[in-house]
């Protein structure tokens, strides 16, 4: 596909303000227009454990396995 999108990446916790794309709506653009999606979670991968995620957050933990590919990355939290 020449000029199409290749790959877009979504970021599930930025390190500066935890700040979360709408990885639900990626996907369904992600439908429309068949670009590889991946999923920067290296910073926030790890809240996926959390309880209380505010709504939106949780949406898009709850859909991170749907990513063509995906970071989690266990030293950003000392472990």
């Amino acid at each position: 596909m020449q000029g199409g999108v290749g790959t877009v990446v979504a970021t599930l916790g930025s390190p500066a303000t935890g700040a979360v794309d709408p990885l639900p709506r990626l996907l369904a653009l992600r439908e429309q227009y068949g670009f590889r999606l991946h999923a920067d979670a290296a910073y926030g991968g790890y809240f996926t454990l959390v309880d209380d995620l505010a709504p939106e957050t949780r949406q898009a933990f709850d859909v991170l396995g749907q990513a063509d590919s995906l970071v989690i990355d266990p030293h950003k939290h000392g472990l």
